[in-house]
């Protein structure tokens, strides 16, 4: 498949609560375990990918760590 874009979900751990939503993302890059996304003042750590993923909809799980 040639995909323009896909679409990617970010679940805080522990709480399962959307972190981030981004619709049409470039599928130039994937966030996989150990990625950092920097988003505003915030920084998340990609601690795995979920196993319902396609690749249109791609499910991450990620934790906030410390901005530096």
């Amino acid at each position: 498949m040639n995909l323009t874009t896909y679409h990617l979900i970010a679940y805080e751990v522990g709480t399962d609560s959307e972190a981030l939503n981004w619709p049409n993302v470039v599928p130039t890059r994937r966030f996989h375990r150990g990625d950092v996304i920097d988003e505003g003042d915030a920084q998340w750590q990609v601690v795995g990918v979920r196993n319902t993923s396609t690749e249109q909809l791609w499910l991450i799980d990620v934790k906030k760590v410390v901005k530096v």
